[in-house]
């Protein structure tokens, strides 16, 4: 597992048109017949139109290279062939460097990327998701990765706001993401591997996993933390589970047919993942008498699902 600490500044934190927004997606399967391109086109147009403070965190399977449990049949039938393996290597490599091309709007925004299930490593120890990493300056995040999320923003401290008195206001937020596993049939199924895999054994903010090309998030309880330090009691927050998605089609037009049609398995909708983070205005109530207490900033985090629809005509 990775782990790291990822800090941001965020203009106009306060405003209704600002704050920070952290955009996940994963399982393209650039390469698969079920691919749709004009999926990952209007992720693109949806990405590039926010102005909003924003960065990017990719949940694996960028292509469709052969997932673990074909890897070494396939690398055992070439073992005593280094001009065949390099054969293919090469092969790959140019349909890499267009999944490079396809996502290089993405470059300077993406927090990290992390491995998924479909990944090649070249005969000469090229890992082709650390080649996308490293083609987008991101950082290699692995199979799982916790990440501390830093989010400051700048404020005056003097009457007549000058800029010889600014400050920072920091928030921090965690996450535990990763490529994810099997997670059974059904989007509650899926939520629910979450909710009893991560959830129930790490402490985190959010959680967000793809894998399954399944859509959902949920709350499924209020943490209660016993307070170590301060006044007793207990120190409540909500975790928030998402799964992000894909872009690949299952079931496909045509007489080819995918593992996901054999299998008999659901149609998925195909999309994505964004988390908006803002600040807002709360006024606490004293715990004495009930009377108001004084004007507090508190993080709202919203968490949803956004979805690729075809115009289809009647």
């Amino acid at each position: 597992m990775i782990h790291c600490t990822v800090p941001y500044d965020v203009p106009r934190f306060e405003s209704e048109d600002g704050g920070f927004e952290l955009w996940l997606a994963g399982d393209n399967q650039r390469g698969s017949s079920g691919y749709v391109p004009e999926a990952w086109e209007e992720f693109r147009h949806q990405f590039k139109a926010s102005k909003r403070a924003k960065a990017f965190l990719g949940l694996g399977d960028y292509c469709d290279f052969l997932r673990p449990s074909l890897r070494p049949l396939l690398k055992g039938a070439l073992g005593k062939d280094d001009s065949a393996r390099r054969m293919m290597d090469k092969a790959i490599l140019k349909q890499h460097d267009e999944t490079i091309y396809d996502m290089a709007f993405l470059k300077g925004y993406t927090l990290g990327l992390h491995e998924g299930h479909h990944n090649w490593t070249t005969l000469d120890g090229i890992n082709l998701d650390q080649r996308l990493s490293t083609a987008l300056d991101a950082r290699f995040m692995g199979f799982a990765a916790t990440t501390r999320l830093v989010l400051s923003a700048k404020y005056s401290t003097d009457i007549n706001k000058t800029a010889k008195n600014i400050a920072k206001r920091t928030h921090v937020v965690t996450l535990l993401t990763t490529h994810g596993n099997a997670n059974g049939r059904k989007v509650a199924g899926a939520l629910s591997w979450a909710e009893n895999n991560l959830a129930n054994a790490f402490i985190a903010d959010i959680y967000a996993f793809g894998h399954g090309c399944k859509s959902g998030n949920s709350a499924p309880f209020e943490r209660s933390e016993v307070r170590r330090i301060g006044a007793a009691g207990l120190r409540r927050t909500v975790p928030r589970i998402i799964a992000v998605g894909g872009f690949c089609r299952g079931w496909t037009d045509g007489w080819t047919s995918d593992y996901v049609e054999q299998a008999g398995m659901s149609p998925q909708p195909l999309g994505w993942a964004k988390i908006s983070f803002r600040l807002v205005h709360r006024k606490e109530t004293a715990l004495a008498l009930g009377c108001p207490g004084r004007d507090t900033k508190s993080l709202e985090i919203d968490a949803v699902n956004k979805f690729f629809t075809e115009q289809n005509q009647d």
